[in-house]
């Protein structure tokens, strides 16, 4: 997770500004599901999938708090 995460911020260039904690959630989002799926991770193949978790599950993050 940490990797992928390190990796993710070394890839900032110019940072528009937006919303840090959608960049964040985003991240962490890829992290995890780089580390429960390795190779085959679905949400690198097809990045979409990431919206679509957060739009089909809205209060997911109040069930990890």
């Amino acid at each position: 997770v940490l990797r992928v995460l390190a990796d993710q911020f070394n890839e900032i260039q110019n940072y528009e500004a937006g919303s840090f904690y959608l960049w964040l959630r985003n991240c962490f989002t890829k992290a995890t599901s780089r580390a429960l799926f390795g190779s085959h991770d679905p949400f690198t193949v097809n990045p979409e999938l990431t919206q679509i978790l957060w739009y089909y599950v809205p209060d997911f993050t109040a069930m990890l708090i």
